[in-house]
């Protein structure tokens, strides 16, 4: 029965793997796939962050392709202890082999996620049970003492390489071969043709472009004290776009982590409070960039932000009272704010800063003062951060 077990716990390491897998692919086109088991971008919970990090690739393919590998060999070798029985010994010692590796390995991931990106992927979480699972399952079924297991184990591996009369050895690394070409060769390819042209036009946009002086002040503020590079956004939280950026500014600064530092700058599209738009797109949208500023007056903006971007390009400003309730706002000191002008003042100083800046479109980034107009991708982000990086270390003009 142990034995079976890991067979369908192979199988769905391997299906949780391929998910993984997805996101990441579905991340470098841009797309931020995954529903639930991703996490809604706004807590903890948050695998697209994860898979956008330094930490999440190894060799420069990402883990989910070699957790890909592994429950591939895992599953060969589960097929193995229940089909050749004159190997299924070795085929279990192999597999609990496997199994231990991983759970160390997923134990030094769990360390990165919690203490350096601050989310939690999980789906990568599934896997770690997975590979506990599997390690007991393949104990269990081998049956013997871990002094048995290390004297053991030498001659259990060598089993599984490739040599005159041994089929099995050959299907393994037969079907393990074949993932692994499979696999890594798509990634080669997609990474290739998806982004090296997007990276050689981002580095050449960055080199000609002069850096404009910004002034992040005391708008809100969020990542590193001591970032590599220092975003600021202009923003309405009206608009469609900007709402599907914040999306992807979240996801950003969870893989990023200490290495950016991102800043709001409010600049609605609205004639109300705006002197640079010429049409009225958005006419609640100077109400509720006031409202924000009064939010943040209170410690509370990127609370207020996150649940008016949350609520979509609808949102109504009737819901205002049930929202600074939800966010733990104090309403008194709110209509204070809002009465005394207060969070006016705030939105004014920014939209005047964007018509200093020339700014047209929302959203707007400005990084290390490079102006760049529209939704960044977490593909197109990672080009400007590298090229960014880079000019910097070849000496580039200094950006504010």
């Amino acid at each position: 029965m142990p034995k079976l077990i890991n067979f369908f716990l192979s199988l769905l390491g391997l299906a949780v793997t391929v998910k993984l897998a997805a996101v990441h692919t579905a991340l470098m086109r841009g797309e931020l796939t995954g529903g639930a088991a991703c996490g809604s971008g706004t807590g903890v919970l948050d695998c697209h962050a994860v898979a956008l990090s330094p930490w999440a690739s190894f060799l420069g393919f990402p883990l989910a392709y070699w957790g890909i590998l592994g429950y591939a060999a895992a599953l060969v070798l589960s097929i193995v202890s229940l089909q050749f029985k004159a190997s299924a010994e070795k085929a279990l010692l192999c597999l609990a082999a496997l199994a231990a590796f991983s759970v160390a390995v997923d134990l030094y991931l769990f360390f990165v996620m919690w203490r350096q990106i601050h989310r939690l992927c999980l789906l990568c979480l599934a896997t770690y049970g997975v590979n506990a699972a599997l390690l007991l399952g393949s104990a269990v079924a081998w049956g013997k003492s871990p002094r048995e297991f290390l004297k053991s184990l030498p001659g259990s591996l060598a089993a599984f390489f490739p040599g005159p009369e041994k089929p099995v050895a050959w299907f393994f690394f037969g079907v393990t071969a074949t993932v692994a070409a499979g696999i890594f060769s798509f990634y080669i390819l997609l990474s290739q043709f998806n982004q090296k042209e997007l990276r050689r036009q981002v580095a050449d946009f960055v080199q000609k472009t002069p850096a404009v002086e910004t002034r992040p002040g005391d708008s809100p503020t969020r990542g590193g004290r001591t970032p590599a590079l220092r975003v600021v956004e202009f923003s309405d939280f009206l608009c469609p776009a900007c709402q599907k950026a914040s999306r992807f500014n979240e996801v950003m600064l969870g893989a990023y982590a200490d290495r950016v530092a991102f800043t709001f700058k409010h600049f609605p599209m609205s004639v109300d409070c705006n002197p640079a738009v010429k049409e009225n797109s958005h006419p609640a949208a100077c109400r509720t960039a006031e409202a924000a500023a009064c939010a943040g007056e209170q410690g509370k903006f990127w609370e207020f932000h996150d649940r008016v971007y949350q609520k979509g390009p609808e949102y109504k400003i009737e819901a205002l009272p049930e929202d600074i309730r939800a966010v733990g706002l104090d309403g008194r000191k709110f209509e204070e704010c809002l009465a005394g002008g207060r969070g006016k003042k705030i939105v004014q100083n920014d939209v005047e800063e964007g018509a200093r800046l020339n700014i047209r479109q929302t959203p707007t980034y400005l990084l290390n003062g490079i102006y760049v107009e529209g939704t960044m991708t977490p593909p197109v982000f990672e080009a400007f951060f590298q090229a960014i990086g880079e000019k910097s270390k070849k000496g580039g003009p200094k950006t504010p």
